[in-house]
C-alpha cells in the first residue's frame, strides 16, 4: 500500500483553560472546553459505557469554534485522512485529571459516515502528543527499523500473574514479524535483566524496543514499573525511575511497552508522571503503553494487528495503531482503547521508502521521476535544487549515494 497523505491538525489544551485547534493551512480555532468538576464526575459514572463516555467527552471538548474547526478540517482533508494530534500542556488547569481521561474514546455522534470513536474512524488517525521543551521530532529517514525484542518471563510470580514462556513468545513474534522482513530487523534479548537491557539499549544499534511482559502498580504508593528478571530468573520489580534510566541516552523511534500500567500515572503527583509520559519527555518518538491492566489475549491481538497494519501502511505508526484499535473493537474486545500512543514523529513514519540509485540508473531519467519531480517543476511548486534529502522518498540519502559510489568504483 503506498504511503498515505494526511491533513495535519493539532488540538492543544493550554494554560488558560482554552483550547486551540490548528490546521496545516494555518487556520486556528479557539474555544473553552466545558471540562469542569461536574463533567469529570459525569465521566466517572460513565466509564463502563464507552459510547456515553465518548459522547460526553466530545461535547465537553469541542465547544465554540473548536467544533467548527474540527468539521472544517474533516472537509478540507478532501479524500486524505485527518491526522489529529491531541496535547495537554503541563500548565493547563486540572491537567492531572484531564491527562487521565480516556481521550481515545472521543465519540462523534454526528460524524458524516455515522457515529464513531475518533480513534477508530476511517477518516482520522489519532494520537496524543507531548510537548518536550523544544526537542526535535524524528524525521523517519531509515528504510529499516532495527528492533530490540524483550520478553520478560520471571519463573516465580505464582498465581498473581499469568506465566509467560520465552520460547513460545519468540516463535509467535517471529511469525508476526515475518511479513515485515526487510523492514523490521529483530534482535531477541536472551534474558530480560536490567543490566542486559541497559547494555543493549546503550551499546546496540537499535531504532526501537518491543517490550512484552508484566507491569505493576503498587497499591499503597501508586508507583508503577516493569517486572524484569534477575540473573537467576526470578522476578525483579523495577520502579519507574530506574526504568527510565534503562532507556536513557538514545532516542528511539518506537518504544512499545506491552505491560499493564505502563501508560498510567499517579493521581497524587504532577500530570505528566508515569512511565510512558516520562519516556516521551526523554524524546522517544513513538511510545505505545497500556493505561491500565490488560488481558494477555487483548495484548496479543493488539500486537498482531499493529504489526500487520504497520506493513500495510508502510511504517505509519499512528495509522497502524488506529487500525489495531478498530480490529480489536470489531472483534468485541472491550479493552481496545487501553493501548495509548504518544507520537512526536512529524510524518508518523518509522521507515521511509525510496527508489535505489540502481533503479534510477536503469531507467530513463525523466521517465523514472516524471510523476514526482518533473510535475512539481511544471506546476511551479518547487525550486529545482536537486540533492540528497531534498525530496524525501524520491531521492536517495547522502549515505545511500556514498554506499553506491563505493560499491561501483
Amino acid at each position: 500500500m503506498p504511503a498515505q497523505d494526511y491533513f495535519e491538525c493539532t488540538l492543544t489544551l493550554d494554560n488558560s483553560a482554552q483550547a486551540e485547534l490548528t490546521t496545516e493551512d494555518r487556520r486556528t480555532y479557539t474555544g473553552k472546553p466545558s471540562l469542569s468538576g461536574d463533567t469529570l464526575s459525569i465521566l466517572e459514572t460513565q466509564r463502563s459505557n464507552l459510547k456515553d463516555y465518548g459522547r460526553t467527552l466530545f461535547d465537553a471538548l469541542f465547544t465554540d469554534q473548536l467544533l467548527t474547526g474540527y468539521r472544517n478540517a474533516l472537509n478540507d482533508a478532501r479524500g486524505r485522512k485527518l491526522r489529529l494530534r491531541f496535547e495537554i500542556m503541563d500548565t493547563a488547569p486540572s491537567a492531572n485529571e484531564l491527562s487521565q481521561l480516556n481521550w481515545e474514546l472521543l465519540y462523534d455522534a454526528k460524524a458524516a459516515k455515522g457515529g464513531d470513536f475518533l480513534s477508530r474512524s476511517s477518516d482520522i488517525v489519532f494520537s496524543r502528543q507531548r510537548n518536550t521543551a523544544g526537542l526535535l521530532a524524528g524525521l523517519g529517514t531509515a528504510d529499516t527499523l532495527k528492533l530490540l525484542v524483550v520478553f520478560s518471563c520471571p519463573n516465580n510470580l505464582g498465581d498473581s500473574y499469568e506465566s509467560l514462556d520465552r520460547a513460545e513468545l519468540t516463535a509467535k513474534f517471529k511469525e508476526t514479524l515475518s511479513p515485515l522482513a526487510g523492514r523490521i530487523a529483530p534482535t531477541f534479548l536472551p534474558q530480560a535483566t536490567r543490566n542486559d537491557l541497559r547494555d543493549a539499549v546503550r551499546d546496540g544499534d537499535f531504532d526501537g524496543v518491543q517490550f512484552y511482559g508484566h507491569g505493576y502498580r503498587d497499591k499503597n504508593t501508586n508507583e508503577t514499573g516493569l517486572i524484569l528478571e534477575k540473573p537467576d530468573g526470578s522476578a525483579d520489580f523495577v520502579e519507574e525511575g530506574t526504568c527510565l534510566d534503562l532507556f536513557k541516552g538514545k532516542e528511539l523511534r518506537l518504544l512499545c511497552l506491552m505491560a499493564c500500567y505502563s501508560g498510567s500515572m499517579k493521581s497524587d503527583e504532577d500530570p505528566f508522571s508515569g512511565l510512558a509520559l516520562k519516556l516521551v519527555r526523554q524524546n522517544h518518538q513513538a511510545v505505545i503503553a497500556m493505561k491500565r491492566a490488560i488481558k494477555i489475549t487483548s495484548a496479543d491481538a493488539f500486537l498482531k494487528y499493529f504489526y500487520k497494519y504497520l506493513k500495510a501502511f508502510d511504517g505509519t505508526v499512528d495509522a497502524a495503531v488506529g487500525e489495531a484499535w478498530l480490529q480489536l473493537s470489531i472483534n468485541g474486545d472491550d479493552e481496545w482503547s487501553i493501548p495509548t500512543l504518544y507520537m512526536r514523529l512529524t510524518d508518523g513514519r518509522l521507515w521511509t521508502e525510496r527508489q535505489s540509485l540502481t533503479a534510477l540508473a536503469a531507467t530513463n531519467a525523466t521517465g523514472a521521476i516524471k510523476d514526482g519531480i518533473v510535475n512539481y517543476f511544471r506546476k511551479g511548486k518547487v525550486v529545482p535544487i536537486i540533492g540528497p534529502g531534498i525530496l524525501k522518498d524520491v531521492l536517495p540519502s547522502a549515505a545511500e549515494i556514498g554506499q553506491y559510489l563505493a560499491n561501483k568504483y
